[in-house]
This record gives C-alpha cells, structure tokens and sequence, in this order.
C-alpha cells in the first residue's frame, strides 16, 4: 500500500516541479530569442542569409541544451521526490504499524482470559456432579479473569485519553512527598510476604503542580514493577528536587532488563524476556502509562538496568 502511495506522492512532486521547469524554461527561452535576434540584427558584418543561418543554428542549439538539461534535472530531481515521498510516508507507516501491533495485541489479552473463562465453564458444565463448593470456584475464578480484564480497559482508556488530549485535564499544586510515602506504603503491605528490605528517602513538603491521579497512577505503576520483579534484596525510593526539577527514583535489586528489551519496554504491550518473567503477570501497558504521564507534565522518563543486578526508573518532571 505504502509503496503505490510512495510512488503516487512522487508523481504529484515531479509534476509541479515538471511545470515549474516547463515555465522557467518557455520564459528563458522567450527572452534568449529576443535577444539572440536582437544581437543578430545589429551584425552588419554579415549577410542578411548568413544571419539569419546562424540565428536559427543558435537557437536549435538552445533548444537542444534547454531540453536535455530539463530531462537531465527532471531524473535527478525525480529520484530525490522518491527519497523525499518515502521520508514524508515513514513517520505515517510507522504510526499505522503500531496502531496494527496494538490492536492485534490488545485483542490477544482480551482473548486469553476470555478463553480461560470458557474453558471451565465448559468444564463445570460436563461435570454431572458438580456442587456448591466448584460453582463458588468457577466464580471465583471468572472474577478474577473479570478483574484482569477491566485491569487491562481501564489501562487502556488511560492511553487512549492521555494520547487524544495531549493536556492535562486537572491540574493543581499537591505534596509529592506524601503522595510517594502512602504509594510505597501501601504496595509494601500487599509484598510483606517477601524477604525485601524497603529504604524511603523522601525530601519533606516537595510539591509538584499536575494531575495528581495520573502521577499518583504513573509512580504506583514504577513501584509494583519493583516489588514484582524483585524475589528479594532491596527497593530503594527517593523523592528530590533541584531549581529546574523534582525527581522520584525507584531503584531495586530485582532481575533487571536486557539491553534489546530496554529499548522497547515503554511500547504498549511489550513484555521482556518471558522466560525471565513468566512468573509476574502483566499485560505490558505500565511503563506505556508512565510515558504519557510524564509527557503529559513536560518531563523526561529514563531507565537504568543490569540483568542480574537491578532497575532504576527516574521520573522528573519541571519545576513550574
């Protein structure tokens, strides 16, 4: 498709350029005319027919070099409308690409637990005994796959609303510093079975002027990561703040990010080595918030990471 359309938008480009050319060059031919004829007739060296010979001499060769200069320009200037058609087609291909992978991702999340949820309903209706205690199972089951997926929609729709708006729709001053105490505080409980020791180092009374539940929303999603991906060790959080930023770092000990995967890991729906993180369940869309949110405040997200070692996420945003 892109490639007809490449050729398509290199026409329309040649074309204008052809009639540009076709123009200049009627016009310089005109005025050349007029002025050979012109030099010609003030030659009284000559006879009035030698005159007239080389006049009409002069001008085939003009005519000659006006053509294939224009032919020559036209290749050259046709190969470089192709460049400049496949440059101006490239950031639309991309974005239509990854509008594609995100669809056909999103609608392989969807299918998983909506297969799951089939499946042992199937079961549980080919069992001819089945009591109270399995139906309470299946529910119990089919909520959960339930919660995962309205996890997922409403993930979704914060994409979705973050890339539609490109504006924060509520933004006010709030204690950052508190915000990032209660957060830590609050997924620390629900990991308190794990052997991970938490260090908080939080500068008093930061604020931070946006929208508190999107960066309330950005900063929960950094440090589940680091609970999720750290089996034990340390998870270290930090709020700072210089003249032109205020920063939250999360640093852990967990299994780290390959290089390769790194680079991609903000992408919706992108998952890192599965072979390394088939224990945690995600869809791949965190990181993607964070990006918006980020965005959405002017800031810059980065990340740090040694396989084996440990992540930092670093999330700054200005100061207004």
């Amino acid at each position: 498709m892109f490639k007809k359309a490449r050729i398509r938008l290199s026409f329309y480009y040649v074309a204008i350029i052809a009639v540009g050319m076709i123009i200049f060059s009627t016009v310089f031919y005109v005025y050349s005319v007029q002025d050979i004829r012109h030099d010609a007739s003030h030659d009284t060296s000559i006879s009035a027919q030698t005159r007239a010979a080389a006049v009409s001499h002069t001008l085939g060769e003009l005519e000659g070099a006006i053509i294939v200069s224009n032919l020559v320009i036209l290749l050259i200037l046709s190969f470089l409308a192709y460049l400049l058609a496949g440059k101006t087609l490239k950031p639309i291909q991309e974005a239509l690409d990854a509008q594609e992978r995100f669809s056909a991702n999103a609608s392989h999340e969807l299918r998983t637990p909506l297969a799951v949820m089939k499946l042992e309903n199937e079961i549980f209706l080919d069992q001819e005994h089945a009591t109270a205690q399995d139906a309470r199972a299946l529910a119990k089951s089919n909520l959960e796959e339930i919660d995962r997926m309205a996890g997922m929609v409403q993930s979704l729709l914060v994409l979705a609303r973050n890339k539609a708006t490109h504006q924060l729709s509520d933004s006010e001053p709030f204690d950052l510093s508190h915000l990032v105490s209660v957060i830590v505080q609050r997924i620390e409980r629900l990991h308190h079975s794990k052997d991970i020791r938490v260090e908080l180092s939080v500068l008093p009374n930061v604020e931070l002027t946006g929208d508190r539940k999107l960066v309330e929303q950005a900063i929960t999603n950094i440090v589940q990561n680091a609970f999720a991906y750290t089996r034990e060790g340390f998870i270290r959080v930090s709020v700072g703040r210089d003249r032109s930023s205020v920063t939250v770092r999360v640093s852990d000990s967990g299994i780290g990010i390959d290089d390769k995967d790194l680079r991609r890991i903000t992408e919706p729906f992108f998952k890192a080595d599965r072979s390394r993180t088939q224990s945690v369940s995600s869809f791949g869309l965190g990181l993607s918030i964070v990006q918006e949110v980020v965005e959405l405040h002017k800031g810059t997200f980065s990340i740090e990471s040694v396989p084996g070692q440990g992540t930092t996420a670093i999330l700054a945003f200005p100061v207004a």
